[in-house]
């Protein structure tokens, strides 16, 4: 079994330098427009933030066995979290 470094880099994540538990990736949304997949791990919490994140987290999945828990996040790390409409009409 390969550890959890090796998985993610074999996904083509990369650790951020600010936070070794945030790994990076660049991808491009449908619209062709660049962007970074964000995979936040911290102990047995994952947080995917990407236009598919099913797609990595099924990946991910073949390599350790997860929760069936995937869709919109209500928590993480024990706080409450939500989705949130910015007035410049963007989401955060």
């Amino acid at each position: 079994m390969s550890t959890l470094a090796e998985t993610m880099e074999a996904l083509r994540y990369r650790p951020t330098q600010a936070d070794p538990d945030v790994w990076i990736k660049q991808a491009y949304k449908r619209s062709v427009e660049p962007y970074y997949k964000q995979m936040l791990i911290y102990v047995d919490d994952v947080l995917h933030i990407a236009e598919n994140p099913e797609e990595d987290m099924a990946k991910l999945g073949r390599a350790y066995r997860l929760k069936d828990s995937v869709g919109p996040p209500d928590r993480y790390l024990g706080g409450n979290i939500e989705r949130v409409q910015i007035d410049d009409g963007s989401v955060a």
